[in-house]
This record gives C-alpha cells, sequence and structure tokens, in this order.
C-alpha cells in the first residue's frame, strides 16, 4: 500500500466519495539516522527537522482530551515509553506530606503538598526534567500522568506540577516513572525533550525496519458545516492527537477503515446527525476509541449517529480510565453489532437519552481497575429511554477493591431498560446502584458472581451520599439552558420523572429516594441476586417487581431454558474463554 504523509487535515467537499483504496495516510516521518550509545540507539531529531510534541498532563477528567506527545512505532507495531517498574509492576504511595478530606468525604493526602515513596532505583537515575509519573492516585478508576515539579530522591519525596490529578493521594495506591532513559528495555522508547534526542531499542526480533515517529498534531480528517460525504477502505494511523473531527455535520459516514496508532481519540463527533462508522477496524488508541457528543438534550432532538459492526480494541492505551472504546454522549445514538475487547477501562459509556446499545460482544474489559463497568453510566435521574439489549458480555472480572460489573448503573443512574443479554462469568452482571425504573427482563446469567447486585444508596444519610444526591438535584433541574427533569417535555416522554420531582420540591433538604424496577423473567445459573450494605433478598422484592426468574443446575437445563440465539452467544462466550474465537481483524 502507498503510504501518505498527512501534515494537516484532508479537504473534502460536500456530496463526494473518499475512497482510499490503497493509501495509508499517516501522521508518522520515518527515522533512519540511528547511532548507538551505551547500547541503546540514539536518533538526533533536530537533524530531521523535527521538533516533537512534549508529553502533558492527562487523565480522569482533568484534563482535555485530544492527544499528548509523539510516539515511536516500529513496523507499526507502537512501542512503550520507559517505565519503571516495568508494565504489571508498581511502586506505591507510602506516605503524604499534608492531610485533607477529598470529594468523596475521604481523608487523603493534599495534591498540591506531594507524596511520598519508598525505592532506592531512581537515585541512580542522572537528572532531568523528562521524567514524569502515571498513577492511580487516590481510586483505581481515576489515573492521570502528572509531570514533577519538585524530587527528592534520596527521601522519596515528589510534588507534581499542577494542574495535579483529582481527589488526592492514598496511602499504598499505585504510580510508576515514565520517559527515563536508563530503564529503556526492548520495545521502549524516550525522549530528550531539551536536547532533541530519541533513545529507544527495538523489539526482541531486533528488527529495525519501518522506524516511524508521530509528528502532526492535526486530524487526518476535518469536517465542519459538511454533509453527504462517503470515506471508505482508508487506513489511518500514527497521529500526535485525534485522528477524525465532526462538527455541525449530516450524514457522513466512515466505511471499511481501519484507524490504529493513534495518540488522542480515533474519532470525535460533536453537534452532528446521520454519522456512521461501519465495518471499520480501530485499535491502539490511547484516549477513547469513538466519541460522540451529538443529539439535543435540550429537545430531545435526536441525532441517529453511531457505530455499528466495528471491531475495536485497545483503546485507553494512556488515558486508562473512562477513555472507552465508544462513548455516546446525547440523544438518539447507537452501538449495534461491534466487538470491544481489552480495554484498561471500560467497554461502552453512555450519558444521555433514547441511546441503544445492542447486540455487541464485549470482553476482557476492566484489565487495570475496579469499581467499573464493561458498560456504564450514572448520576442522572433523567438519562432515560436508554436500552442495552441482546449483547453478550463476558470473561470480565474484578481484581482489586470492590470489583467490576457487565453493567454499571452507578450513583444513582435510573431507568435502563436491559433485556435478552448473555453475561458469562462476570463478576457483577448487574449492577443497580440506587437508581429507579429499572428492567431487567429475560436475561441470561451464567457464573456470573452474582447475577444482580442493588443497594439502596439513594436513601443513605451520609455526607458522600448526600453529596451525591445534591449533584442529581442540580442535574434534574439543570439539563440544558433552563429545560429540566419537571419540564413538560420531559413529563410527556418519561412521565415517571414526575415523582422524583415531587420527591425534590416535597423534601425542606435533600430527599431519600429508595430504589425501584423490575426483575422478570431471567435465568440465573450460579448466584442470582446479592445486595449490599447488608440488605436481604427480601428487601430486593420489597422494592423491585421480581417475576418468573429461574435457577438452572446444568447446562441441559440451561438450553431448554433459553433460546436459540442465547445459546449461540453462550456458546460464543465459550469459544472466546478457549481463545477459539477469532475476531474478523482486517489489519493486523
Amino acid at each position: 500500500m502507498k503510504i501518505h504523509f498527512i501534515n494537516k487535515p484532508i479537504n473534502l467537499r460536500s456530496n463526494c466519495i473518499f475512497d482510499g483504496c490503497n493509501k495509508v495516510l499517516t501522521g508518522t516521518i520515518r527515522l533512519d539516522n540511528f547511532t548507538k550509545e551505551d547500547g541503546v540507539f540514539v536518533c538526533d531529531l533536530t537533524q530531521l527537522g523535527i521538533t516533537p510534541s512534549k508529553m502533558r498532563s492527562r487523565g480522569f477528567y482533568t484534563h482535555a482530551y485530544g492527544g499528548g506527545h509523539s510516539e515511536l512505532f516500529i513496523g507499526d507495531r507502537p512501542c512503550s515509553v520507559s517505565r519503571y517498574p516495568k508494565a504489571g509492576s508498581w511502586l506505591y504511595i507510602s506516605d503524604y506530606k499534608t492531610q485533607t478530606l477529598d470529594a468523596l468525604c475521604s481523608e487523603v493526602g493534599n495534591l498540591e503538598d506531594g507524596f511520598f515513596y519508598t525505592d532506592d532505583t531512581p537515585k541512580a537515575w542522572k537528572e532531568s526534567a523528562d521524567i514524569w509519573i502515571q498513577g492511580y492516585w487516590a481510586y483505581d478508576w481515576a489515573n492521570s500522568f502528572e509531570q514533577i515539579d519538585v524530587w527528592d530522591k534520596e527521601t522519596g519525596y515528589i510534588k507534581a506540577c499542577p494542574p495535579y490529578g483529582l481527589y488526592g493521594y492514598q496511602k499504598g495506591q499505585r504510580f510508576c516513572f515514565l520517559n527515563v532513559k536508563e530503564e529503556i528495555k526492548p520495545g521502549d522508547y524516550a525522549i530528550d525533550y531539551q536536547n532533541n534526542l530519541l533513545y529507544f531499542l527495538p523489539f526482541e526480533d531486533g528488527a529495525l525496519q519501518d522506524v516511524r515517529l508521530s509528528v502532526t498534531k492535526s486530524p487526518c480528517f476535518e469536517f465542519i458545516n459538511q454533509e453527504n460525504i462517503v470515506i471508505k477502505n482508508c487506513v489511518i494511523n500514527g497521529f500526535v492527537g485525534d485522528a477524525i473531527h465532526i462538527k455541525n455535520c449530516r450524514n457522513i459516514r466512515f466505511e471499511n477503515c481501519t484507524i490504529y496508532n493513534i495518540g488522542g481519540r480515533a474519532t470525535f463527533v460533536e453537534d452532528s446527525e446521520d454519522i456512521c462508522f461501519e465495518h471499520c477496524e480501530i485499535f491502539h488508541i490511547d484516549e477513547t476509541g469513538i466519541d460522540i457528543k451529538c443529539g439535543d438534550r435540550k429537545t430531545l432532538t435526536p441525532s441517529n449517529s453511531g457505530i455499528k459492526n466495528c471491531l475495536i480494541h485497545d483503546c485507553g492505551a494512556w488515558c486508562k480510565t473512562f477513555s472507552p472504546a465508544i462513548n455516546l454522549n446525547g440523544v438518539g445514538l447507537y452501538a449495534k453489532g461491534n466487538t470491544v475487547f481489552d480495554c484498561p477501562h471500560n467497554g461502552i459509556f453512555y450519558y444521555g437519552n433514547e441511546i441503544k446499545i445492542t447486540d455487541n460482544v464485549i470482553y476482557n474489559v476492566l484489565l487495570e481497575t475496579q469499581d467499573a463497568g464493561a458498560i456504564y453510566s450514572g448520576r442522572d435521574y433523567t438519562c432515560r429511554g436508554n436500552e442495552v439489549s441482546d449483547n453478550l458480555i463476558c470473561l470480565v472480572k474484578g481484581k482489586l477493591g470492590f470489583g467490576t460489573m457487565g453493567i454499571y448503573n452507578d450513583d444513582c443512574m435510573s431507568g435502563t431498560i436491559m433485556e435478552r443479554n448473555v453475561f458469562y462469568k462476570v463478576q457483577r452482571a448487574v449492577f443497580l446502584g440506587g437508581g429507579v425504573d429499572f428492567v431487567v427482563k429475560n436475561n441470561v446469567f451464567i457464573a456470573c458472581e452474582p447475577a444482580l447486585n442493588w443497594d439502596l444508596r439513594g436513601t443513605f444519610d451520609t455526607p458522600q451520599w448526600r453529596r451525591v444526591m445534591r449533584i442529581l438535584k442540580e442535574r434534574f433541574y439543570g439539563i440544558e439552558n433552563g429545560v429540566n427533569g419537571a419540564s413538560e417535555l420531559y413529563l410527556s416522554r418519561y412521565p415517571e420523572l414526575q415523582k422524583i420531582h415531587e420527591a425534590f420540591q416535597q423534601s425542606e433538604g435533600l430527599p431519600f429516594i429508595p430504589s425501584s424496577g423490575v426483575a422478570i423473567g431471567n435465568i440465573y445459573f450460579g448466584k442470582g441476586v446479592e445486595s449490599e450494605w447488608n440488605l436481604t433478598q427480601k428487601d430486593f422484592e420489597t422494592f423491585y417487581v421480581v417475576q418468573d426468574n429461574k435457577t438452572v443446575s446444568t447446562e441441559s437445563e440451561l438450553q431448554d431454558s433459553i433460546t436459540p440465539f442465547q445459546y449461540e452467544k453462550f456458546l460464543k462466550a465459550k469459544a472466546i474463554e478457549l481463545k477459539l474465537f477469532i475476531p474478523n481483524i482486517k489489519y493486523l
């Protein structure tokens, strides 16, 4: 395939078809002027006229998305920024300088005053302003990358530069050093930004063919106020930031495209309608895979945009939390028929109204975290009309703390319709975190621990949960530009919101709103319903309508109790577990 270097967005007119057959559109430059120093290859980027993009702070909700630094690729394989300790191992916060309370009312170390660690290895490193730190500073669902401001190697004290992470520091939480020249191993690189030098080692096979550095900050494609465009058969790789931007457009389609090795998001779509990604493969993405923020919550006007039959994996490589394979935010969006796997955090994140997540296969996600969901949404009583149905979610096992969930309705997220899904070996398959009006119907739960997990956090009288209720009230009455959950539009579409409005109005302070919903026609092959905070099965049946659910004890009984379509999903889950299921990967 012919490689085309792209240093500014490709300009397409409306009403056209762009066929990228036999073309690779890349934001990388090939490197070939290597020398060797102390057993490590060195490339003087100044000689090539290259000024690499520097690393920047980014992570959990604290910093803007859109990409970061120049990255190295050898034969299309992404190299890793050198790290200590190596991937899979961590250093741990041993103490912090001053204490404060975070937004969750937990005692944490003050971010502005730094933390301590215990390890002698860094003492041997040369001084460098280019060494960074990455950590899950307080919670395993909130990571960020930070530049070092003050560092005393002798005492193991570090103070990061603003803007810092979020929440604070907790003793025992994990972190690592990045971009350390002395820690380069095969497949690693580090950049000396002050002297414009790249240091690296090839992978174990020693190959040095097609060594490339990403340099293009702008997207490959950028569409603003355009319509009726089809982009097909494209290979897009190696951009420092996002690969595709779409804004205020209509009827834009990407078909049979491969997008990989991207420093930001594969694509960001906003304020548009009828945008579709179909039969695309998206992988090795540092942030979110496909990020769509479309549809008007003020008017409940749908966008009719989404992702169909795509293969999306290895996303969130850099921003490891809340950078899912698919992010849907708005009204009238969809994710249908996709296969999502190998992500450190969420597979699909959604927020808004009338969002359909159907017939997807999701497995091996939430690989580095806890208290998170393969499909996740949270904290809003007004996000209604959302459907999660006919999906296969399997092999999602939490290894830390609170664990992980298949479908996570967090902090009183409400009204989700969950039907005909198949769950196989998922720690908490469906989590109902204090919300109301749930529908859990005709799902199949196999070897889950448990099938349904629920609580009454909407009634908890603690500072943390009263704070969450305050946020829920603000969101109920502040949807967008004065529109709220008690408006005629929302009440006519979602009459269940009337009781939430009445609860907020009748309470002198913040109300106590119990959970509610229906659990009907579900099949449990393993654990059924469990509750948090000492609630009982009887409590569940008090707050939920529970009918016609069945527990089976053998696989033959399971097969007799579910539809052929659901049994086929179960067999696919077992094939995935045995590594017999091979997705239709087009490019690798």
